[in-house]
C-alpha cells in the first residue's frame, strides 16, 4: 500500500521530478516524468493539492520514500544536503 502523504501540488511534484534529474513533458490529461526508462505520470489538478493516495502511488513509482521527496521538493539533494550549483567557466 503506497504511504499517506497530504498537501503537495502538481508544481510541487514536478519540482522535485526536476531536482533530481527526469525530464518533463507535457500532454493529454497528465504530465510524465521520464529518466532511465521509467515513465512516471503526474495528474493535473489546477492548484489544488493532489489527492494523498495517489501522492503516495508518485513516490513510490519514482523509487523515493517520502523523505527523499521532501527534501527534493525544498530544492535539496534526496539525502538532505544541499544542491550545489556549478558556475561555467566564463
Amino acid at each position: 500500500m503506497p504511504p499517506y502523504v497530504p498537501g503537495f501540488t502538481a508544481a510541487d511534484v514536478r519540482r522535485a521530478f526536476r531536482n533530481d534529474g527526469w525530464i518533463i513533458r507535457q500532454g493529454g490529461r497528465h504530465t510524465r516524468a521520464e529518466k532511465g526508462g521509467l515513465t512516471v505520470p503526474i495528474s493535473r489538478h489546477r492548484g489544488k493539492d493532489i489527492p494523498p493516495g495517489t501522492m503516495g502511488s508518485i513516490i513510490v513509482q519514482a523509487g523515493w520514500t517520502v523523505g527523499e521527496f521532501r527534501n527534493l521538493v525544498r530544492g535539496r539533494n534526496r539525502d538532505g544536503s544541499r544542491r550545489t550549483r556549478h558556475r561555467q567557466d566564463e
